[in-house]
């Protein structure tokens, strides 16, 4: 129906096309993967740390107006 060039020119751009929303979805989410496990590692433990600090505040105060 088309010319051999138009078939085959046709299907490298559609290979072309295929394969670099392959590589955008793969590297989306690996960059995803990467941003999620950085800042559960980075900003978790100081959530942990001003949390206590919070809770030993509060236990300082309990224990202040008890004594007053």
């Amino acid at each position: 129906m088309f010319p051999d060039p138009v078939r085959k020119g046709t299907d490298t751009i559609y290979s072309a096309i295929t394969g670099a929303i392959k590589w955008s979805y793969n590297m989306s989410r690996h960059g995803a993967w990467i941003m999620a496990s950085s800042s559960l590692l980075l900003i978790a433990p100081v959530m942990f740390e001003v949390e206590r600090a919070n809770a030993i505040d509060a236990m300082r105060r309990d224990q202040q107006q008890v004594n007053h």
